[in-house]
């Protein structure tokens, strides 16, 4: 596979994020928050506290993007993810929002 990210052969805009896959590469459009959502940075939106449309919807919302190599032995823990206590009485949700159709994945 050539990265085409790192040789700088593709034609994503400067606002995208060129995203290597094999064979090939997708550009990545930048994250837009929703409302009541605003973004405090790239990847990260927050709802602030006093806004009345925040009660009910979680503090913060962090997007990552993660490559997958295809050949590896499952079921097999790929990334792990872990709840503080920061903040005494918050609560953590973990749930994959999309891109898990087929069931292929879960949490624990």
């Amino acid at each position: 596979d050539i990265n085409e990210c790192e040789t700088r052969n593709f034609t994503c805009t400067l606002q995208q994020t060129c995203f290597n896959i094999p064979g090939e590469y997708k550009c990545l459009d930048p994250v837009r928050c929703e409302e009541p959502y605003i973004q405090i940075n790239e990847n990260r939106c927050m709802c602030p506290a006093e806004n009345v449309g925040c009660r009910d919807q979680p503090f913060t919302i962090l997007y990552r993007v993660m490559d997958m190599v295809s050949g590896r032995s499952v079921p097999s823990d790929i990334f792990q993810m872990q709840a503080t206590t920061r903040y005494p009485g918050a609560y953590y949700i973990f749930q994959i929002k999309s891109g898990n159709e087929g069931r292929e994945f879960y949490m624990r």
